[in-house]
């Protein structure tokens, strides 16, 4: 990463360094950058989990109150942005980077050259070369705003994706999903407005625990298409379908969970072996 020579003086760092612990958020967003050098500005931890504050303070040897402080003020001053996905986004790192910036670097270098021979062309020389110069720098603009919205658009097809990974691998009693469909499309937007990932997951993990929705008492069973609406994902998420009595055994637990450490299940909720409820869907809950 090629950081400017008068980074340090921008008018973002220079009001960060006045403020408490500004050391610490330069230092900070400095981290988040380089870890975002691979991604062109983009921070997710997971296709399926975004970084949360208490991860980011692990990856970057961070302390949680610095860091909790540092996101907000960076997101007020617009120096990241979260996206709807909850993947972190740092406009500057896009401008920063060597393989975005190679045009902007000719621009400069082509006008260091013109004042250190200090050539005495004419005015309307002059005035083409700016106009070529102008002209080059609009069209790096554009090319580098093309490749942020196609990051973002392929982020977001990737979320989707990974839902419908999901599914199949947690619901392994119903239908597999083979084709991502526009009304797939639609119907995980529609979800997602109303649920967390999080939430969307555990409603996968509670439908497999389903013997209704499995279709075991009867003819009928239900698809990712039935879960993935807000009215039926509601209803699963409040334990309408739980089968009646008792927590499930380990044995009817998705290997998925098991190597989360969860031992039973009851009502939606999710237990070890020593009965304590734990949620395997946040990292820092995992008990190994």
């Amino acid at each position: 990463m090629k950081l400017e020579k008068g980074f340090l003086d921008s008018k973002y760092i220079k009001i960060i360094k006045g403020m408490p612990n500004g050391n610490n958020y330069i230092l900070f967003y400095l981290a988040l950058m380089l870890e975002s050098i691979d991604t062109v500005g983009h921070l997710r931890f997971t296709e399926l989990v975004p970084y949360n504050e208490q991860m980011l303070a692990s990856l970057t040897d961070t302390n949680i109150d610095i860091v909790r402080s540092a996101m907000k003020l960076f997101t007020e001053l617009g120096m990241i942005t979260i996206l709807s996905d909850g993947t972190i986004f740092i406009p500057e790192v896009p401008l920063i980077t060597g393989k975005e910036s190679d045009s902007a670097e000719r621009v400069r270098a082509f006008r260091q050259r013109k004042k250190g021979l200090q050539l005495n062309d004419d005015e309307t020389k002059c005035n083409n070369n700016k106009e070529k110069d102008e002209k080059e720098q609009i069209k790096y603009n554009n090319n580098k705003k093309e490749h942020i919205e196609e990051n973002i658009s392929k982020n977001k097809r990737t979320d989707e994706q990974a839902i419908i990974d999901s599914y199949n691998s947690i619901c392994k009693s119903l239908p597999k999903v083979t084709k991502l469909t526009e009304k797939r499309r639609k119907a995980i937007k529609a979800v997602s407005k109303e649920y967390l990932l999080e939430d969307i997951l555990r409603a996968f993990s509670m439908a497999e625990q389903s013997d209704f929705l499995k279709g075991i008492n009867g003819s009928w069973n239900a698809s990712f298409d039935f879960i993935m609406t807000i009215n039926n994902i509601t209803k699963i998420l409040e334990g309408n379908y739980a089968n009646k009595g008792g927590k499930q055994s380990y044995q009817d637990i998705p290997d998925e969970l098991r190597a989360k450490g969860v031992f039973s299940m009851s009502g939606g909720k999710y237990y070890t072996e020593r009965g304590t409820e734990i949620d395997p869907y946040d990292e820092s809950e995992i008990p190994f």
